[in-house]
């Protein structure tokens, strides 16, 4: 019984994209930190655990978190929990008619107007979205 031993050819693979291992001898990130002239995301981004397939161990490169910049998220005052809580709790009231019906519906288009009027907050108008 003969015993043969295969070299695995590394790959690094982002989405569609394959390229091939520069320096068999070098560790992973030191091939991207290699091609991050051409791809400079690569600085930033991790390799991650190699999956064999065929003749060929690939390694995922994972891109970096997309960052934001500007303002800090605000919180939702209490004003705004309150009528979040009292437009939740509208909505799961059975159907009426009469004048408590226009006293709920009124209470919704206090709320949806002092949405309106405010400045944006991303926390509030990703709560929001479903609302408007």
């Amino acid at each position: 019984m003969t015993v043969q031993i295969v070299r695995l050819t590394r790959v690094f693979r982002f989405g569609a994209t394959e390229l091939p291992d520069t320096d068999p001898t070098a560790s992973p990130e030191t091939v991207l930190s290699h091609y991050h002239g051409a791809y400079p995301f690569l600085a930033m981004a991790k390799v991650g655990e190699p999956t064999e397939e065929g003749d060929r161990l690939v390694y995922p490169i994972q891109k970096p978190e997309a960052q934001t910049k500007g303002r800090a998220l605000k919180r939702l005052t209490k004003a705004q929990r309150d009528a979040l809580a009292r437009a939740v709790e509208i909505a799961n009231a059975p159907a009426q008619s009469g004048p408590d019906n226009a006293r709920q519906w009124n209470g919704v288009a206090m709320f949806t107007s002092n949405l309106l009027r405010r400045s944006p907050t991303p926390v509030a108008d990703a709560m929001m979205v479903p609302m408007l």
